[in-house]
């Protein structure tokens, strides 16, 4: 027996693979490994052979802020094409689900599908700043340029105190590369690949003679930051994506909120805001169920919960948006009752529903805000 939704479901569903499963999220991580491992060979294959004087110390530091300079600015693209892909991503999975939906309910040709989602980016990125909580999000480029920054600040303190010590240039910079790459197994392998062929050898397993490792913490997170937001920004662009593709899409009616496979209760950080999103009845729709124009962002990073469509009656293909519901406001009392009664490990204090359902408040105005203005 055909099921439009299912059938649209399974189709969003697949793209969203696409995007997780070793897709698309995976690809942008590499390249941003790659772009990291390029600037560490381009530092120590700049660096000359010769005991650290003044002068090659000051050639040294320009040669390492060539090579930040250059990671942030590959990692940057990186991650802007990255967003870009998972957005299209989201409009070819509506696509095809609006394509199947109206086959199975035999409509095939009533709408016009490839004029339906054309806009979808673009307004994405218009409504963007009003959707998400932008206290909380910074932008990918300062993102990485304050990790970059720190790392620099931190192995340009190292530098001043070793000019003295005999040490030559060449080992100094194969120091700081060991240094950023060390405690990062992927980024190791992909040095060793990208090592090859070339008269640099970057062993990530040598001991530094020259820099304080333990005083280097803050240089080595500049490729986790980086892929944190990486894995943040695709998730959350091609949600956005989602969401405004549901609100264009002719035969959607609601989204239902669907947590990750990391919310069992098992978790430490369950219950959270996400299980309180999945259960709630906030609009009389049913436990879980939003207005497609009131779905509120990822509320938090490396979130992968997600949204399921739930279509309108075949009869109704085509008709307009139902209107937008009264924003509701959540009180404390609200939150920390409904958080109590989900099971999880997280032991739920006033001060943590405190702060749940500030989020939840700020998520869910700005998604109205935004969502009055798109459904324009």
């Amino acid at each position: 027996m055909p099921n439009p939704q299912r059938t649209y479901n399974e189709a969003v569903s697949e793209a969203r693979a696409r995007l997780i499963q070793g897709g698309l999220t995976a690809e942008v991580v590499q390249r941003i490994r790659e772009a990291l491992a390029e600037s560490l060979i381009r530092l120590t294959s700049e660096a000359e052979a010769g005991r650290l004087t003044p002068e090659r110390l000051e050639n040294l530091r320009q040669s390492l802020d060539r090579a930040l300079q250059s990671y942030r600015d590959q990692a940057v693209v990186v991650l802007e094409q990255g967003r870009r892909d998972a957005m299209q991503l989201a409009v070819q999975g509506h696509t095809a689900g609006l394509t199947a939906a109206l086959e199975e309910a035999g409509q095939a040709g009533s709408i016009a599908v490839g004029e339906t989602f054309t806009d979808v980016p673009d307004q994405v990125l218009e409504v963007q700043a009003a959707r998400r909580a932008v206290d909380t999000t910074d932008t990918m480029a300062t993102l990485v340029n304050r990790s970059v920054q720190g790392a620099a600040d931190d192995i340009d303190e190292q530098l001043g105190r070793i000019v003295d010590q005999g040490v030559d240039n060449e080992m100094v910079a194969e120091d700081i590369a060991r240094v950023l790459a060390r405690g990062n197994p992927d980024l190791q392998n992909t040095l060793k690949q990208m090592g090859r062929g070339t008269d640099v050898d970057i062993d990530p397993e040598a001991d530094p003679v020259a820099l304080d490792e333990d005083a280097l913490q803050q240089a080595q997170r500049v490729e986790y930051e980086a892929r944190r937001i990486a894995v943040s920004e695709t998730n959350s662009h091609y949600h956005e994506a989602d969401v405004v593709s549901a609100i264009q899409s002719p035969v959607v009616d609601l989204l239902r909120w669907r947590t990750s496979q990391l919310h069992t209760h098992e978790k430490r950080y369950v219950p959270d805001v996400c299980d309180f999103l999945e259960q709630a009845d906030l609009f009389g729709y049913g436990e879980g169920l939003y207005h497609p124009a009131g779905v509120p962002a990822l509320v938090h990073p490396h979130c992968q919960c997600r949204v399921e469509t739930v279509l309108k009656p075949p009869e109704e293909y085509g008709t307009p948006n139902r209107a937008l519901p009264e924003e509701r406001e959540l009180s404390e009392t609200t939150v920390e009752d409904a958080l109590r009664e989900i099971e999880g490990d997280r032991t739920v204090t006033e001060t943590y529903a405190q702060r749940q359902a500030e989020a939840l408040n700020e998520h869910l105005s700005t998604a109205f805000e935004a969502g009055r203005d798109i459904m324009q």
